[in-house]
């Protein structure tokens, strides 16, 4: 049973896939590889997926490169949005997902309103399934990357006001003690803490947890972006990239309550699950 809040500081929630492309050019002064502008062949794939997608509804297409434009290696190139127009169940968790895709990545984006795991993952699956069909004119990839990210933001509702550092050591347990030598030198007892990173390593990858002081729609928030990456995955399947996302979100779920717990009651747990 996974705990289930009606006012979760969810923001969106990212299934990823990577893999890597046969033929990557480098240019001079510009630090990520990018593609040359886009084949036939390669925009064929392309096709081929959105005319899956499409079959789920995903008729919305936004380019977000222009065409003759080179593309950035890992960067999304399209996005497929759902044209729902009920007010079902299905259709508004269809109208709150976002399909990714680009030159080697593949992402399906979660928004509010979210309600479950359990909810989206067949839509992930739908969307994996969608780019795995692929032709992959340039030669279909021999392994693929999957993270999951969850981004979370507490606003002042959930912080009571308290400062990022107050929040991050009386909520979520994390305490950062600076040294002598550099309390000295302060003017004041207060110290600022905008941005803390932890990479923690697990049986399969790493989780890393990045908390920052941030802005939501015009309001201050403070984020947690959480996300667990795998290492030498080799897994080329739809189930076992599934299998894959199931158990990244186990670890976020399981790491996400336990630094909440003070917090839950302003989230609002529910009682019926």
């Amino acid at each position: 049973m996974k705990e289930r809040f009606d006012n979760p500081p969810l923001l969106e929630i990212i299934a990823e896939l990577r893999w890597e492309l046969p033929s990557v050019v480098s240019h001079p002064g510009i630090p990520t590889p990018v593609l040359p502008p886009l084949s036939q062949s390669l925009e064929s794939d392309i096709d081929g997926f959105s005319k899956q997608i499409a079959t789920l509804g995903f008729q919305n297409i936004e380019r977000l490169v222009p065409p003759g434009f080179p593309w950035m290696t890992g960067g999304p190139v399209f996005r497929y949005t759902h044209s729902a127009q009920g007010q079902d169940v299905q259709e508004t968790l269809k109208s709150s997902t976002i399909f990714q895709i680009g030159a080697g990545v593949f992402t399906a984006n979660a928004v509010p309103p979210y309600t479950s795991w359990d909810d989206f993952e067949p839509l992930v699956r739908h969307g994996v399934e969608a780019m795995l069909s692929m032709e992959f004119s340039s030669g279909r990839p021999k392994a693929f990357a999957p993270s999951l990210r969850y981004v979370d933001a507490f606003d002042a509702d959930l912080t009571q006001g308290m400062a990022l550092r107050d929040f991050l050591d009386q909520v979520m347990g994390l305490s950062i003690k600076l040294p002598e030598s550099i309390r000295s030198r302060s003017s004041s007892s207060d110290t600022e803490v905008p941005l803390v990173h932890v990479v923690m390593p697990l049986e399969f990858g790493k989780l890393m947890l990045q908390f920052l002081d941030g802005m939501v729609n015009g309001q201050r928030a403070y984020i947690l972006d959480m996300s667990v990456h795998f290492d030498n995955f080799d897994r080329s399947d739809v189930a076992g990239i599934m299998e894959a996302f199931s158990s990244a979100r186990d670890v976020i779920h399981e790491v996400f309550v336990g630094l909440t717990k003070p917090i839950h009651g302003l989230m609002k747990p529910r009682s019926n699950v």
